[in-house]
């Protein structure tokens, strides 16, 4: 289920989870369906905007949102995150009260609540990496802080992902 603080979720084959998801937003062709990847067109945190398009996949094993370093650079500076070599995580205040992020994909702008891109675990994370591929592969992984906010519907028939809100319970 999808309940507030508490971890878990579903997976329903052949069908489409009324119970936890709404209605899909929009369906997304896929540029590449080996890996499901898709195309995200534009990303907004408060002012900053940045008008590219690149090649993204969503991943349950992946605990994080992971972009191009310089982008990634960028988020981290607007939330007040700082990079700790140590740890190879971003560290930021609990008290910090950053602007959720948009995500374009499609027509539609996707946001991602702070509650969802900062971990707090005694000491807050801003969950995001640097993810460089070297021009193989997407630019975009979209983990968990994206999964927790959109349900995802992978029409294998029509080769497309669709995403859905998730009803809090």
């Amino acid at each position: 289920g999808s309940n507030k603080g508490v971890p878990g979720g579903v997976i329903t084959y052949g069908g489409f989870d009324t119970d936890n998801c709404g209605s899909v937003i929009e369906y997304e062709p896929l540029s590449s369906a080996s890996y499901w990847q898709f195309r995200i067109k534009r990303l907004v945190a408060g002012k900053y905007l940045v008008n590219r398009q690149w090649d993204a996949i969503s991943d349950t094993g992946t605990s994080f949102n992971g972009g191009p370093q310089h982008i990634v650079d960028r988020l981290a500076n607007i939330v007040g995150a700082n990079y700790d070599d140590e740890n190879d995580v971003y560290f930021m205040s609990c008290d910090a009260k950053p602007p959720p992020l948009k995500i374009t994909i499609g027509s539609h702008a996707y946001t991602i609540s702070a509650e969802n891109y900062i971990l707090d675990r005694k000491k807050c994370a801003f969950a995001f990496f640097a993810s460089e591929f070297g021009g193989f592969g997407p630019s975009w992984i979209l983990g968990n802080p994206f999964i927790r906010e959109y349900c995802h519907i992978h029409d294998v028939g029509r080769k497309r992902i669709g995403f859905a809100p998730v009803k809090h319970k």
